[in-house]
């Protein structure tokens, strides 16, 4: 851990707990430096959030995407894009599912009165 990123421009991410030793591994294996710490808020207890340089911002990208893991970047608030995008695809389902039973009953008491 290097604690003089803090000295130049730097970014920071979040990194789950059950990636992070293989991501620090990684890490130490490229020589790229990093700070972390653990996080004691109840909201994202289960990440560990980590800092680096600013130029390294390119190799991190090829080492979470390599290595499937997915971070949450705390700076834009983001979370997981895909797992919304799921969820948006979902809410759609239900609502035209919805839409059609509505018309169905609509459809059947227009035929019998």
């Amino acid at each position: 851990m290097n604690s003089n990123i803090f000295e130049k421009e730097h970014f920071k991410t979040l990194i789950q707990f059950k990636d992070y030793l293989k991501f620090e591994n990684i890490l130490y294996e490229n020589r790229i430096s990093f700070y972390s710490e653990e996080i004691s808020n109840t909201n994202i207890a289960n990440f560990r959030r980590y800092y680096f340089l600013q130029e390294n911002y390119q190799k991190i990208e090829f080492i979470l995407n390599e290595n499937d893991i997915i971070p949450v970047n705390e700076n834009y608030g983001v979370s997981d894009l895909q797992q919304s995008k799921k969820f948006f695809k979902i809410y759609i389902i239900i609502l035209m599912i919805l839409f059609m039973i509505f018309f169905g009953i609509y459809f059947i008491f227009k035929i019998f009165n």
